[in-house]
């Protein structure tokens, strides 16, 4: 990864009990933090128990999980293509991630790719070259959001299933290790709840989450919450690994 040293958390931030969503408004908006942290629980656990050796990070963007992944891989390459919204300091390759991309077959170790796939307009292409980049036994870590606002506009084409998911594994030589919803039905809605409010106070938004957070944290309402989830999730959490033969 380019530029180390200059690295600073950006969407999420290390805290004495762990990683959370960031409390910075210029990272992250009050009416995401909900959600985030709900995305960020599913990407610590994959990382933690798959990511090793020669990690990429496709759709880097400022690489706000770097923080965590550097200590559980041997290197980093962060890609991204030229037009990112988000600060290119920290990318490795340029280049279009609906396009065949100019690194080398069986390249990595672990792709990791999070909240990338639903701005992939060629996901046919993107999906054979995760692929292609894995060595052959590699993992693919891979988060998307499924109700969840639009974002990132115009570059905001698709929604996937876990059966979406399942499909493009099997049409890509990939064995599903891991699939789960992440966030459930009342995670839900209060995420829209609280981004509605938002648009009229950010400051009653911001004491919304916050009592949304302490309610679904644990207890009765996380688990009528979790118990929708396969059918209402905020987004899905895939791990896959790609077969054995070169």
């Amino acid at each position: 990864m380019q530029n180390v040293e200059s690295w600073v958390p950006t969407k999420f931030r290390k805290t004495a009990d762990g990683w959370a969503p960031s409390l910075d408004t210029k990272e992250l908006a009050v009416s995401s933090r909900l959600v985030s942290g709900r995305a960020l629980a599913a990407y610590l656990a994959s990382i933690k128990a798959h990511a090793r050796g020669h990690l990429a990070d496709l759709g880097c963007g400022n690489a706000p999980l770097y923080g965590y992944y550097k200590d559980f891989v041997d290197q980093v390459t962060c890609v991204d293509w030229p037009g990112t919204l988000h600060k290119t300091n920290h990318i490795d390759i340029f280049g279009d991630l609906n396009s065949v991309l100019q690194i080398d077959d069986g390249s990595f170790d672990t792709i990791l790719s999070t909240s990338v796939l639903e701005h992939i307009w060629r996901h046919d292409v993107f999906w054979g070259e995760m692929t292609r980049l894995l060595k052959p036994g590699g993992r693919l870590l891979l988060g998307t959001p499924f109700l969840y606002h639009l974002h990132e506009e115009p570059y905001d084409f698709f929604r996937w299933t876990s059966h979406g998911l399942r499909r493009a594994c099997e049409e890509n030589d990939l064995t599903v290790i891991d699939l789960w919803p992440y966030g459930g039905g009342l995670d839900v809605v209060a995420d829209v709840t609280i981004k509605l409010v938002a648009r009229r106070s950010q400051r009653i938004a911001a004491g919304l989450n916050a009592i949304a957070e302490a309610m679904l944290r644990k207890g009765p309402l996380r688990r009528l919450s979790d118990s929708a989830a396969p059918k209402i999730p905020t987004g899905f959490m895939l791990v896959a690994e790609k077969g054995s033969k070169p």
